[in-house]
């Protein structure tokens, strides 16, 4: 309501992207192997920009060493060699320079005020 009345104020158009934090809620009659693999897919698609993407689970404290150790076993069967190494992983391009094959669609100015904030050590190189 504030940010809308601001804009209202300057007769701003205005859209707000409303996803919200999304938990993944396992309960105790779920398959903890499947819960870890949808995670696991649902946080790497689209290299996890996606306004439904889980931002924390909710597992029961009984099953929580159960549910890590199968998203460790789910990582690797997703990439054996690393996300870093794998050609599936998404990747978010850091900086738009001209050597690179990535543009902007419309207006790159502001995309090259916010200085990078990972290394290509960091974010793979997206062969």
């Amino acid at each position: 309501r504030i940010t809308a009345a601001a804009a209202a104020k300057h007769l701003t158009p205005l859209t707000l992207e409303l996803g919200g934090k999304s938990p993944l809620i396992v309960d105790g009659t779920f398959d903890i192997s499947l819960a870890a693999k949808r995670l696991l897919w649902g946080k790497t698609n689209n290299a996890g920009q996606t306004c439904i993407t889980p931002d924390y689970v909710l597992v029961l404290r009984d099953k929580q060493e159960a549910f890590v150790a199968a998203l460790e076993l789910a990582y690797h069967l997703f990439y054996p060699t690393g996300a870093l190494n794998s050609a599936s992983f998404g990747r978010i391009v850091p900086d738009f320079t001209e050597d690179t094959s990535v543009r902007p669609f419309i207006n790159s100015s502001p995309l090259l005020s916010f200085p990078a904030t990972m290394s290509s050590s960091t974010t793979g190189t997206g062969e």
